[in-house]
């Protein structure tokens, strides 16, 4: 059975084929002798539609087939590549914990009547989640998973009243430094889709519940088999 793939036709690849072969912080990196390159910039934030993106790219996990070579690419910085995702090592981002909770949620269901609650009480995972812009919890308790849901809540709330904005936009208004829970929520792209990475699994997850049609991306790895190129110069 095919899977469902993410569309590129509402992305500008021209305009960011020149924004990458502009940049002066292309790094190769090698990997069997085969290159990949990791950027320092440009940081390159684009709007799509949040229907798109079908699967998540874990950290540790995730692999790249690129001129017949597997490689596992350092997911902490920005890079480009030849080459696509393995969609099978993918999860559904639909399916993922935090996705999952956020639409249980939304939905009305109580905090304690949660899959993320079977899995903390019933099972003993220990969860880690963001609870604000600067602060996070490992949920232990009942107080914990009510105060993760309150703050869901809110977030949603603010997202279905003003949307999202691009990063640097949302920290001019509410003048604060950057940090991973204000920072642009990070895709990447192949031939064969646009992919969740890092970086606002709640906003997207809201995203998508509320059925917001544009949203603002950062691209965190980008294929160079989208364009006529061959490598960076």
């Amino acid at each position: 059975m095919q899977k469902n793939q993410g569309h590129l036709s509402d992305i500008n690849l021209i305009s960011i084929k020149k924004r990458i072969l502009r940049s002066p912080a292309i790094i190769p990196y090698f990997v069997k002798n085969i290159p990949i390159w990791y950027i320092g910039i440009p940081v390159i934030v684009t709007y799509i539609n949040p229907k798109k993106i079908i699967y998540g790219i874990p950290k540790k996990k995730a692999r790249i087939i690129q001129e017949g070579v597997t490689i596992y690419p350092k997911m902490s910085s920005r890079f480009v590549h030849r080459g696509c995702w393995i969609q099978e090592d993918l999860p559904l981002f639909s399916q993922l914990d935090t996705t999952c909770f956020v639409n249980e949620i939304l939905d009305g269901h109580a905090p304690m009547e949660t899959k993320l609650s079977e899995n903390i009480f019933l099972r003993g995972q220990t969860i880690k989640r963001a609870l604000g812009q600067s602060s996070s919890v490992t949920i232990q308790h009942k107080s914990d998973i009510f105060a993760y849901s309150d703050f869901v809540k809110r977030l949603a709330d603010d997202i279905s009243k003003r949307g999202l904005v691009p990063s640097h936009d949302f920290r001019k208004m509410q003048n604060k430094s950057k940090n991973k829970n204000t920072a642009n929520i990070l895709c990447a792209i192949d031939k064969n889709g646009i992919y969740f990475t890092k970086n606002g699994n709640h906003r997207l997850s809201i995203a998508l519940y509320l059925g917001l049609e544009c949203i603002p991306v950062e691209l965190h790895s980008i294929s160079l088999d989208l364009f006529s190129h061959k490598k960076p110069v």
